[in-house]
């Protein structure tokens, strides 16, 4: 296994309609999402990427100093996996990538050492045993995914991928201002 670190691949250029705007900008705990992730990911990445689209510019404030900047014109348009396409679009093919929504909870250290601590592809999964994010892949799932966005979305990226329990909630996504609100109350009644 090399001991170089991941890349990272968060992917937040979704316009949020059902949260009232992108989701990348809601603060939790007054931190926007954007810059909570590439915060829990920036001591185990090797680079980190930040693929952009609705409200860009809002973003950009957020996204601290070296880190790369894609930008998703058809974001109103497009899925995910068509961002995580562009972002692997032009440049060299990582050994290993996180890939990750910016909508779920920001990964703990302890989930990310444990998704360090194998090879091949692997996926965390909540208590209950089911997948979430982040997930890290390797290259030739990255590869395949240059050539063309993964068919049926960014779960099919988890289907073959090694399974490592957790005690996180990793398989939370921020669909609903209830769920933000459940995740922030558990959060803050666990500190």
């Amino acid at each position: 296994m090399s001991c170089e670190f991941p890349a990272l691949i968060l992917l937040s250029a979704g316009g949020g309609r059902r949260m009232g705007g992108p989701k990348g900008l809601i603060a939790v705990d007054g931190t926007p999402l954007v810059r909570a992730h590439l915060d829990a990911f920036a001591s185990v990445s090797s680079e980190r990427t930040v693929v952009l689209g609705a409200d860009a510019a809002a973003h950009l404030c957020h996204v601290p100093p070296g880190v790369r900047v894609v930008f998703n014109p058809d974001w109103s348009r497009s899925w995910p996996a068509d961002s995580l396409q562009l972002a692997l679009r032009g440049r060299p093919i990582p050994l290993r990538a996180w890939v990750c929504p910016v909508d779920v909870p920001p990964p703990s250290p302890a989930v990310l050492r444990a998704l360090l601590q194998g090879p091949g592809d692997r996926v965390p999964t909540d208590p209950d045993g089911r997948p979430g994010h982040p997930v890290l892949v390797t290259h030739n799932v990255l590869q395949k995914c240059q050539v063309a966005p993964p068919h049926g979305g960014l779960r099919t990226l988890i289907g073959t991928a090694q399974r490592v329990p957790t005690t996180a909630p990793v398989a939370l996504n921020f669909n609903s201002a209830a769920s933000l609100e459940s995740f922030v109350r558990a959060r803050r009644a666990g500190e």
